[in-house]
């Protein structure tokens, strides 16, 4: 018996009776809250498409892509996010335009960031930078006590967010970016919006970082660090907690390392996938 919701199988076609293509989670069309996936992915372009606004690098976006420059000789500063599902044709597609993008501005190379599985993309000079675990943790709970002597603020000036950055770069560590220059990464027109920054002191110390972009109905984690000689004592952990729970009412997502993932999963998060993420210009 067919689905009362859904065409019939009867009818032999992959589309609905009014010629509407079916809901696959990754239409152009399609709503948010439809795919918690699709939703992280257009959280993580909106952090993208505020810090290019906002800060006036290049931006050009569609349906199906967002690029992004920032003339940065990092790749985690300029990128190419894939929005939709894409064949292997529409795929080299996009890597055309991403290209002639980057050429048209800074030249750099950038960080293509697929949420679904790509095909090997060496032969096009791009290498892979890994398939880092797409996290999600739904409403609910609360943070663990703050660590001892931690002081979690979020960054409102040019002085705390200088503090962000130089933590960011060094605790990441983004080795393009070493040794630290000042204003290299983010200033002090990316603050306010959609995306927040958070450094954590200790002794007035800034050894820790945190972020979150509140898009698509959710917290979108992002930008957690710590500086070596902090890590240990739960004060990453601390970070991830104040923007998992930024908006209260909000699920949030991440972007795991394998070796992060445990501690994510200890806080609630599941994994839902794997991105994909190549280097290459």
């Amino acid at each position: 018996m067919a689905d009362a919701t859904h065409p019939s199988s009867e009818s032999g076609s992959g589309e609905s009776r009014s010629n509407t293509p079916l809901e696959t989670g990754w239409l152009s069309t399609t709503p948010e809250g439809d795919v918690f996936l699709r939703d992280a992915v257009e959280a993580v372009a909106e952090r993208v498409r505020h810090l290019a606004t906002t800060m006036g690098h290049r931006l050009a976006e569609d349906q199906d892509l967002i690029l992004s420059d920032h003339d940065s000789p990092s790749i985690f500063a300029n990128k190419a996010i894939l929005l939709t599902a894409a064949s292997e044709s529409g795929l080299m597609s996009h890597l055309k335009r991403a290209r002639e993008f980057m050429k048209q501005g800074s030249g750099n190379q950038f960080l293509l960031w697929s949420p679904l599985p790509t095909p090997d993309l060496t032969a096009e000079g791009f290498s892979l930078v890994g398939h880092p675990p797409v996290m999600y943790r739904p409403v609910g709970g609360a943070s663990v006590p703050t660590p001892k002597g931690l002081e979690i603020v979020e960054a409102l000036d040019e002085a705390t967010l200088r503090d962000f950055e130089k933590v960011f770069v060094e605790g990441f560590p983004i080795g393009d970016l070493l040794p630290y220059r000042p204003k290299s990464f983010i200033d002090e027109r990316a603050i306010g919006g959609s995306v927040r920054f958070f450094v954590g002191y200790v002794d007035g110390k800034p050894v820790a970082t945190g972020g979150v972009c509140v898009a698509r109905g959710m917290n979108m984690v992002e930008f957690i660090a710590t500086l070596p000689d902090a890590r240990g004592r739960g004060i990453g952990e601390a970070m991830t907690w104040k923007a998992t729970l930024y908006e209260p009412s909000l699920p949030a997502a991440l972007v795991a390392s394998d070796l992060g993932r445990p501690i994510y999963e200890r806080m609630g998060f599941v994994a839902m996938s794997r991105c994909t993420l190549w280097a290459g210009g």
